[in-house]
Protein backbone atom coordinates (compact mmCIF):
# COMPACT_ATOMS: atom_id res chain seq x y z
CA UNK A 1 0.00 0.00 0.00
CA UNK A 2 1.04 3.72 -0.93
CA UNK A 3 2.42 5.56 2.07
CA UNK A 4 0.09 7.86 3.30
CA UNK A 5 1.34 11.74 3.27
CA UNK A 6 1.37 13.55 7.35
CA UNK A 7 -0.96 15.54 7.94
CA UNK A 8 0.95 18.93 8.24
CA UNK A 9 2.04 18.10 4.56
CA UNK A 10 -1.78 17.62 3.39
CA UNK A 11 -2.43 20.80 5.40
CA UNK A 12 0.20 23.06 3.83
CA UNK A 13 -0.63 21.47 0.46
CA UNK A 14 -4.45 23.06 1.24
CA UNK A 15 -3.19 26.20 2.21
CA UNK A 16 -0.79 26.86 -0.71
CA UNK A 17 -3.63 26.27 -3.31
CA UNK A 18 -5.93 28.12 -1.58
CA UNK A 19 -3.87 31.06 -1.57
CA UNK A 20 -3.05 30.81 -5.06
CA UNK A 21 -6.85 31.06 -5.12
CA UNK A 22 -6.71 33.93 -3.79
CA UNK A 23 -4.09 35.46 -5.99
CA UNK A 24 -6.14 34.57 -8.86
CA UNK A 25 -9.06 36.22 -7.59
CA UNK A 26 -6.84 38.97 -6.53
CA UNK A 27 -5.14 39.34 -9.89
CA UNK A 28 -8.08 39.09 -11.81
CA UNK A 29 -9.86 41.88 -9.91
CA UNK A 30 -6.99 44.30 -10.45
CA UNK A 31 -7.05 43.61 -14.04
CA UNK A 32 -10.95 44.64 -14.10
CA UNK A 33 -9.80 47.53 -12.36
CA UNK A 34 -7.04 48.64 -14.89
CA UNK A 35 -9.38 48.33 -17.25
CA UNK A 36 -11.88 50.28 -16.54
CA UNK A 37 -9.52 52.83 -15.57
CA UNK A 38 -8.02 52.97 -18.91
CA UNK A 39 -11.59 53.28 -20.86
CA UNK A 40 -12.69 56.11 -18.65
CA UNK A 41 -9.22 57.50 -19.90
CA UNK A 42 -9.64 57.19 -23.36
CA UNK A 43 -13.28 58.97 -23.11
CA UNK A 44 -11.76 61.64 -21.05
CA UNK A 45 -8.64 61.98 -23.56
CA UNK A 46 -10.43 60.81 -26.84
CA UNK A 47 -7.77 58.28 -27.02
CA UNK A 48 -9.81 55.87 -29.79
CA UNK A 49 -6.33 54.05 -30.74
CA UNK A 50 -5.98 52.94 -26.99
CA UNK A 51 -9.98 51.01 -27.49
CA UNK A 52 -8.42 48.35 -29.27
CA UNK A 53 -5.62 47.49 -26.27
CA UNK A 54 -8.49 47.20 -23.85
CA UNK A 55 -10.66 45.18 -25.91
CA UNK A 56 -7.50 42.55 -26.68
CA UNK A 57 -6.59 42.80 -22.41
CA UNK A 58 -10.33 41.25 -21.90
CA UNK A 59 -9.07 38.27 -22.78
CA UNK A 60 -6.86 37.85 -19.80
CA UNK A 61 -9.93 38.28 -17.35
CA UNK A 62 -10.99 35.42 -18.87
CA UNK A 63 -8.42 32.96 -19.00
CA UNK A 64 -8.23 34.34 -14.76
CA UNK A 65 -11.83 33.01 -15.02
CA UNK A 66 -11.04 29.98 -16.50
CA UNK A 67 -7.89 29.61 -13.71
CA UNK A 68 -10.63 30.40 -10.64
CA UNK A 69 -12.79 27.53 -11.82
CA UNK A 70 -10.18 24.92 -12.26
CA UNK A 71 -8.93 25.83 -8.89
CA UNK A 72 -11.60 25.83 -7.04
CA UNK A 73 -13.34 22.89 -8.30
CA UNK A 74 -10.18 21.08 -7.86
CA UNK A 75 -9.91 22.30 -3.72
CA UNK A 76 -13.62 21.41 -4.14
CA UNK A 77 -13.13 17.62 -4.98
CA UNK A 78 -9.79 17.10 -3.60
CA UNK A 79 -10.16 18.59 -0.38
CA UNK A 80 -13.56 18.54 1.22
CA UNK A 81 -13.46 21.86 2.88
CA UNK A 82 -15.43 23.10 5.51
CA UNK A 83 -16.89 26.52 7.29
CA UNK A 84 -14.83 29.75 6.36
CA UNK A 85 -12.76 27.41 4.02
CA UNK A 86 -15.54 26.09 2.36
CA UNK A 87 -17.35 29.52 1.51
CA UNK A 88 -14.46 30.85 0.30
CA UNK A 89 -14.17 28.24 -2.50
CA UNK A 90 -17.92 28.48 -3.54
CA UNK A 91 -17.88 32.13 -2.83
CA UNK A 92 -14.39 32.99 -5.39
CA UNK A 93 -16.80 31.27 -8.34
CA UNK A 94 -19.66 33.90 -8.09
CA UNK A 95 -16.96 36.24 -7.45
CA UNK A 96 -14.83 35.84 -10.74
CA UNK A 97 -17.69 35.47 -12.70
CA UNK A 98 -19.07 38.62 -11.60
CA UNK A 99 -15.58 39.88 -12.73
CA UNK A 100 -15.49 38.34 -15.88
CA UNK A 101 -19.00 40.38 -16.73
CA UNK A 102 -17.20 43.52 -15.20
CA UNK A 103 -14.60 43.45 -17.70
CA UNK A 104 -16.79 42.78 -20.42
CA UNK A 105 -18.40 46.48 -19.62
CA UNK A 106 -15.49 47.90 -19.73
CA UNK A 107 -14.68 46.55 -22.98
CA UNK A 108 -17.71 47.49 -23.84
CA UNK A 109 -16.91 51.30 -23.03
CA UNK A 110 -13.93 51.05 -25.46
CA UNK A 111 -15.92 49.13 -28.14
CA UNK A 112 -18.27 52.46 -27.79
CA UNK A 113 -15.20 55.02 -28.60
CA UNK A 114 -14.65 53.65 -31.85
CA UNK A 115 -17.92 55.13 -33.43
CA UNK A 116 -18.49 58.29 -30.90
CA UNK A 117 -14.96 59.62 -31.93
CA UNK A 118 -16.36 62.69 -34.45
CA UNK A 119 -19.60 63.14 -31.70
CA UNK A 120 -18.22 63.49 -28.63
CA UNK A 121 -16.93 66.32 -29.58
CA UNK A 122 -20.31 68.41 -29.68
CA UNK A 123 -21.10 67.17 -25.68
CA UNK A 124 -18.01 67.92 -23.82
CA UNK A 125 -20.43 68.06 -20.84
CA UNK A 126 -22.01 64.82 -21.39
CA UNK A 127 -18.01 63.39 -21.70
CA UNK A 128 -17.19 64.92 -18.07
CA UNK A 129 -20.00 63.35 -16.96
CA UNK A 130 -19.53 59.91 -17.72
CA UNK A 131 -15.87 60.26 -16.72
CA UNK A 132 -17.47 61.54 -13.32
CA UNK A 133 -19.48 58.36 -13.17
CA UNK A 134 -17.49 55.99 -13.83
CA UNK A 135 -14.69 57.36 -11.42
CA UNK A 136 -17.21 56.32 -8.67
CA UNK A 137 -17.64 53.46 -9.98
CA UNK A 138 -13.75 52.88 -9.71
CA UNK A 139 -13.45 53.95 -6.45
CA UNK A 140 -16.88 51.76 -5.44
CA UNK A 141 -13.82 48.89 -7.06
CA UNK A 142 -10.86 49.65 -4.84
CA UNK A 143 -13.49 49.64 -2.00
CA UNK A 144 -14.41 45.94 -2.79
CA UNK A 145 -10.89 44.94 -4.01
CA UNK A 146 -9.64 45.70 -0.06
CA UNK A 147 -12.67 44.71 1.69
CA UNK A 148 -11.98 41.16 -0.69
CA UNK A 149 -8.12 41.28 0.41
CA UNK A 150 -8.86 41.84 3.89
CA UNK A 151 -12.15 39.57 4.47
CA UNK A 152 -13.12 43.09 5.55
CA UNK A 153 -16.77 42.62 6.45
CA UNK A 154 -17.41 46.55 6.97
CA UNK A 155 -15.74 47.80 3.75
CA UNK A 156 -17.62 45.24 1.84
CA UNK A 157 -20.74 46.67 4.02
CA UNK A 158 -19.23 50.58 2.59
CA UNK A 159 -18.75 49.40 -1.19
CA UNK A 160 -22.51 47.97 -0.88
CA UNK A 161 -24.14 51.03 0.63
CA UNK A 162 -21.88 54.00 -1.96
CA UNK A 163 -24.02 52.22 -5.05
CA UNK A 164 -26.41 53.93 -4.03
CA UNK A 165 -24.70 56.97 -4.83
CA UNK A 166 -24.10 55.87 -8.32
CA UNK A 167 -27.43 54.89 -9.02
CA UNK A 168 -28.55 58.45 -8.04
CA UNK A 169 -25.76 59.71 -10.18
CA UNK A 170 -26.81 57.21 -13.41
CA UNK A 171 -30.36 58.33 -12.90
CA UNK A 172 -29.49 61.98 -13.09
CA UNK A 173 -27.34 61.95 -15.71
CA UNK A 174 -29.98 59.39 -17.85
CA UNK A 175 -32.28 62.55 -17.58
CA UNK A 176 -30.36 64.84 -18.58
CA UNK A 177 -28.92 62.91 -21.53
CA UNK A 178 -32.53 62.24 -22.99
CA UNK A 179 -33.49 65.94 -22.66
CA UNK A 180 -30.68 66.83 -24.72
CA UNK A 181 -31.66 64.08 -27.22
CA UNK A 182 -35.46 65.78 -27.32
CA UNK A 183 -33.70 69.52 -27.74
CA UNK A 184 -31.69 68.70 -30.62
CA UNK A 185 -31.68 65.90 -32.88
CA UNK A 186 -28.13 66.37 -34.47
CA UNK A 187 -26.74 64.47 -30.95
CA UNK A 188 -29.21 61.59 -30.60
CA UNK A 189 -26.62 59.25 -32.09
CA UNK A 190 -23.67 60.24 -30.23
CA UNK A 191 -25.85 60.52 -26.69
CA UNK A 192 -27.47 57.16 -27.57
CA UNK A 193 -23.73 55.89 -27.33
CA UNK A 194 -23.33 57.65 -24.25
CA UNK A 195 -26.39 55.96 -22.83
CA UNK A 196 -25.24 53.00 -22.77
CA UNK A 197 -21.87 53.66 -21.88
CA UNK A 198 -23.40 55.06 -18.13
CA UNK A 199 -25.61 51.90 -18.15
CA UNK A 200 -22.42 49.73 -18.40
CA UNK A 201 -20.86 51.60 -15.52
CA UNK A 202 -23.91 51.08 -13.79
CA UNK A 203 -24.28 47.43 -14.26
CA UNK A 204 -20.33 47.43 -12.75
CA UNK A 205 -21.46 49.07 -10.10
CA UNK A 206 -24.32 46.31 -9.48
CA UNK A 207 -21.67 43.58 -9.94
CA UNK A 208 -19.19 45.04 -7.45
CA UNK A 209 -21.95 45.10 -5.42
CA UNK A 210 -22.96 41.16 -5.84
CA UNK A 211 -19.18 40.87 -5.23
CA UNK A 212 -19.51 42.56 -1.88
CA UNK A 213 -21.97 40.60 -0.81
CA UNK A 214 -19.96 37.64 -1.38
CA UNK A 215 -17.84 39.06 0.71
CA UNK A 216 -19.95 39.49 4.03
CA UNK A 217 -21.18 35.81 3.21
CA UNK A 218 -17.37 34.65 3.26
CA UNK A 219 -16.66 36.63 6.52
CA UNK A 220 -19.77 36.09 8.37
CA UNK A 221 -21.92 33.44 6.63
CA UNK A 222 -24.27 35.67 6.33
CA UNK A 223 -25.68 37.78 3.75
CA UNK A 224 -25.52 41.37 3.03
CA UNK A 225 -28.89 42.56 4.47
CA UNK A 226 -28.42 40.39 7.48
CA UNK A 227 -24.78 41.65 8.47
CA UNK A 228 -25.74 45.49 7.73
CA UNK A 229 -29.44 45.63 10.20
CA UNK A 230 -28.87 47.34 13.19
CA UNK A 231 -27.86 45.78 16.62
CA UNK A 232 -30.97 45.52 18.98
CA UNK A 233 -29.73 46.22 22.94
Amino acid sequence: MPAKMPAEHIAKSFDDELAQLNLTLEEMAKLVQSQLQASLLAIEQGDFKSAEKIIIRDKEINSLNDAVDRQAVRLLALRQPMAVDLRLIVSSLRIASELERMGDYAANLAKRLRVIAEGRNAVPKVVDATVALGNLVRLQITMVIHALVQRNADLARESWLHDHIIDEQFSKLSTEIVEMMSNDKGLVVPLTHFLFMIKNLERIGDHSTNIAEAVTFIVTGSRMIEAIKPKVG
